[in-house]
This record gives C-alpha cells, structure tokens and sequence, in this order.
C-alpha cells in the first residue's frame, strides 16, 4: 500500500511543472571594448545576472551603479554579472561609453538582433532589464524596470539556492 501511494505522490509531483525548463543560453557576443567574442556558455557553474541596458537610457544611467556594486559584492559568492548594451550603432558607441564608466563587469554588444528579441535572450520589454541565468545558463529570474543592488543580489542568491 505505502509503495503505490510513493508511486502517485511521485507521479503527482512529476507533473507540477507545466513546461519544460527553458534553454541554457549559447550566445557569443562582442565585447564592448575589444570585439573579441564572449560566450555566455563559458559562464556555466556560476549565477549570472545579465543587464540590458543603452548608454541613451536615462534610467539606465540611474541604475549602473547599483549594478556595478551587485557585481562587487556578487563576485565574493559567485555570482556574475555581465553588461548587454543594445544600442544599435554597436561598438562605435558602446566602447567609448564603457571606457568612460570603467563597470567592474564585462559589457557585450547585443545590437539589433538581442534588441529586437532575435536572440535566445527573447523579448525584451523595457529598459533597463534584467535576467538572471541559473548555474545551467538557463534563464531563472527577471526584473523589468530599474533595481537596486540589494534586489540584484536577492534574486541572484534565490536564484542560487534553487
């Protein structure tokens, strides 16, 4: 009796999920500052929290030193935190916005294609954004709108705890 009963207790729980798990991202971007690729694939093991953001973006610019200190503070524990800047003119104007800022993270060039929701990232609907990536690279959480770095860094850690 209590075998049957572990039985459709494991059944039951094997259907709370209601989709499958989305997949990871494997998108190589170029860096801000170089234009060597970066791969998010190569982020594995670790909790990423990705901003998308402008250099334009005015809530943006509020929001970058909240995400520079996350990134501080998220690096002591695992957790990353990389830059996708969606301007559309690219490098030509991503490389000398990082240069005068200097974050304390890696800044890719999503372009057009991450903008327009072209890209494993999907829809993005509002500036800024952010989606946290679990240690699969698959994605876990998200924010719209601006944040603190206290709110990055407990949806990082929940995220993590999963």
């Amino acid at each position: 009796m209590i075998p049957a009963a572990l039985v459709v207790l494991l059944g039951a729980l094997g259907g709370c999920r209601s989709k499958p798990l989305p997949e990871p991202v494997d998108l190589v971007l170029p860096r801000a500052e170089t234009g060597q690729p970066f791969s998010f694939a190569s982020r594995r093991g670790d909790v990423v929290i990705v901003y998308f953001f402008t250099t334009w973006c005015i809530p943006c610019q509020a929001m970058d030193p909240s995400v520079a200190e996350a990134a501080r503070i998220g690096a002591r524990e695992g957790i990353e935190v990389v830059g996708v800047a969606l301007d559309r003119e690219g490098r030509r104007t991503v490389a000398p916005y990082v240069a005068a800022t200097m974050p304390p993270y890696p800044v890719v060039v999503g372009g057009g294609s991450v903008a327009e929701g072209q890209s494993p990232f999907g829809r993005i609907p509002e500036l800024p954004a952010t989606l946290f990536l679990d240690r699969d690279g698959r994605p876990a959480a998200s924010i719209s709108g601006a944040a603190s770095s206290k709110l990055l860094l407990e949806r990082a850690r929940d995220v993590k705890s999963r």
